[in-house]
């Protein structure tokens, strides 16, 4: 994931100095998770021969987030052009690890077809210099067996 912000001045005076230009900052934003987790599922069948199971779970996940900051630019300051485009000028991590739960469902047919949701919640990913927040997924499939 990542995010551009830019600000353009157009004859701004700051501390007597005057800016043209503008001048972007890029944030790119990796996040690892691998995780662990105690399953528990059931399932029920039909009389059309379909089969519908279930599942909750709860675990454990490592999570290791890297956002990383570059500045580009063109225009003057005080009439002196300036051209910058930098290297990653600041990289922030954060590694912790938070308990996560979920849940879902599956239904197959009698025609090999299955169909299927879950749910997963993990709060409390990043801290420190990066926002904090809870992740949640929710996830769709369909396969067929032949």
């Amino acid at each position: 994931m990542s995010g551009t912000s830019t600000i353009t001045a157009t004859n701004a005076v700051i501390d007597g100095v005057t800016w043209n230009g503008a001048l972007s900052g890029t944030q790119d934003v990796t996040a690892d998770l691998i995780g662990i987790s105690l399953v528990k599922s059931n399932s029920l069948r039909f009389s059309n021969d379909g089969k519908m199971s279930y599942f909750g779970k709860i675990g454990l996940t490592q999570i290791e987030i890297k956002n990383e900051l570059k500045l580009s630019g063109t225009g003057t300051i005080d009439g002196v052009a300036y051209n910058a485009a930098t290297p990653v000028l600041e990289t922030l991590t954060n590694k912790g690890t938070s308990i996560s739960i979920g849940g879902g469902i599956a239904y197959s047919t009698h025609s090999g077809m299955l169909l299927s949701a879950a749910l997963e919640y993990t709060p409390n990913v990043g801290g420190g210099f990066i926002t904090e927040s809870n992740l949640t997924t929710l996830t769709f499939g369909i396969s067929k067996s032949f």
